[in-house]
C-alpha cells in the first residue's frame, strides 16, 4: 500500500547513457503555493514505513526550511532540508540533522527515510546520513500527509518517483543503483 494506492505516485525515468542521467516527468513545485496532499487510510503499521523521492532543489537559502513531506497536529512529522541538511523533525520529541549539506541545485538527490519500528534512518543517494531512535507516531496514519508543504512553507524545486510504503522498511537498492563507471546513484 502506498500513498495514493498505485505502484508509482509520480513516475520518473532515467537515462544513464554516457555517465549522465535525467529524471523525467517530475513535478515542479514553485515554492510559493504548490503542494499535494493525501489523507491516508488505516495503515498496517504506523511504526514501519518508507518514504522515498528524488528531489532537485531549485534555490538555496541556508536559513530556510524546504519540506519534502509532513503531517500536522500533535506529534507531527516533517522531513526535508533545513540549512541545506537532511532533517527529520518529530514534533514534541526531537529534531535530527545530517552532518552533510546538499547544496548542488543542478543535481538530483535520492532521499530515503525508513522507520524500522525502533529507529528512523535517513539516506541520501544510498548513503546513511542520519539516525534517530524512536518512531513517529503521527506518520503513516489516517491524518493528512503533505508533499512539498509544511505549515505555510513550500518546497521550491522538482520531485519525482515519490513513494510512501506502509509496513515496509525498504533499502536504497529498492529505488536506485550505483553506476559502476561513474559512481552516480541512479533511479531504477
Amino acid at each position: 500500500k502506498n500513498m495514493f494506492g498505485k505502484p508509482l505516485l509520480f513516475a520518473g525515468t532515467s537515462d544513464p547513457g554516457a555517465g549522465s542521467y535525467n529524471i523525467g516527468r517530475s513535478l515542479r513545485l514553485d515554492g510559493v503555493d504548490d503542494y499535494y496532499s493525501k489523507t491516508l487510510g488505516t495503515p498496517t503499521s504506523n511504526l514501519v514505513w518508507t518514504f522515498s523521492c528524488w528531489v532537485k532543489r531549485a534555490t538555496l537559502d541556508s536559513s530556510s526550511w524546504d519540506p519534502l513531506i509532513s503531517t500536522v497536529g500533535g506529534n507531527y512529522v516533517e522531513i526535508g532540508f533545513y540549512q541545506d541538511k537532511l532533517t527529520i523533525i518529530r514534533g514534541g520529541v526531537d529534531t535530527t540533522y545530517s552532518t552533510a549539506v546538499f547544496r548542488d541545485v543542478s543535481s538530483w538527490y535520492h532521499v530515503l527515510v525508513v522507520s524500522s519500528g525502533s529507529a528512523i534512518y535517513g539516506f541520501v543517494n544510498s548513503s546513511l546520513h542520519l539516525t534517530t531512535a524512536g518512531t513517529a507516531s503521527n506518520f503513516n496514519t489516517s491524518t493528512t500527509h503533505y508533499i512539498g508543504y509544511d505549515t505555510a512553507v513550500y518546497f521550491p524545486g522538482y520531485m519525482a518517483e515519490i513513494h510512501f510504503l506502509d509496513n515496509v522498511a525498504a533499502t536504497p537498492g529498492m529505488f536506485g543503483y550505483k553506476n559502476e563507471i561513474t559512481g552516480q546513484w541512479l533511479p531504477r
